[in-house]
């Protein structure tokens, strides 16, 4: 089986360009999974800035959830999906009718058990996929505790589902200002 390569960091900290670089040297025929909603006119300048930056050629795709049912791995050198976190933002606020400061523990956790679910499908998928897959991934549990409770569930979950992949990555990258650091 091929590479399953996790990238994780920061905002800002230059996990996407590192993890860019690390597919652009896995193959010329690549896919991108982009898992952003452009929901306002900040998010397109994001989306923007990064097609602008990644090669013309590449393949993307832009879902983030069932991504496993959009893209075949045999037909590319290398797929990358930017990024979970995004990702597990999106699967999160589909719960719209929710009023996160009463609802309850068991409600949170069976949305958190659904957003886990789709982090185990991206495990398998990477670890079934014939060629490699690169993940990117932010690291927001260094802060402060968040001061309200969808924020702390957020973290928590995004914690956990890094602690899932990173288990089962062949390789870990930590991007600090700019640096990877190969920690796995």
């Amino acid at each position: 089986m091929a590479k399953f390569i996790m990238v994780t960091g920061g905002a800002r900290s230059g996990k996407s360009r590192h993890a860019e670089l690390l597919t652009m040297a896995l193959g010329e025929k690549n896919a991108y999974i982009a898992t952003a909603l452009c929901v306002d006119d900040e998010m397109q300048m994001r989306v923007n800035w990064h097609q602008e930056r990644r090669p013309k050629e590449w393949h993307t795709i832009e879902t983030y959830r069932d991504f496993h049912k959009h893209i075949k791995p045999h037909t590319y050198d290398c797929i990358m999906l930017d990024c979970v976190t995004v990702m597990l933002s999106n699967l999160i606020f589909e719960y719209t009718h929710i009023d996160w400061d009463t609802v309850s523990t068991d409600m949170l956790q069976g949305i958190e058990q659904e957003a886990l679910l789709h982090i185990e499908k991206l495990v398998l998928f990477a670890k079934q996929s014939t060629c490699p897959v690169v993940v990117v991934t932010n690291e927001v549990g260094m802060g402060v505790v968040p001061e309200n409770r969808l924020a702390r569930f957020f973290r928590d979950v995004q914690g956990k589902a890094n602690q899932i992949m990173a288990r089962d990555a062949d390789d870990v990258y930590f991007v600090v200002s700019g640096i990877p650091m190969k920690i796995k």
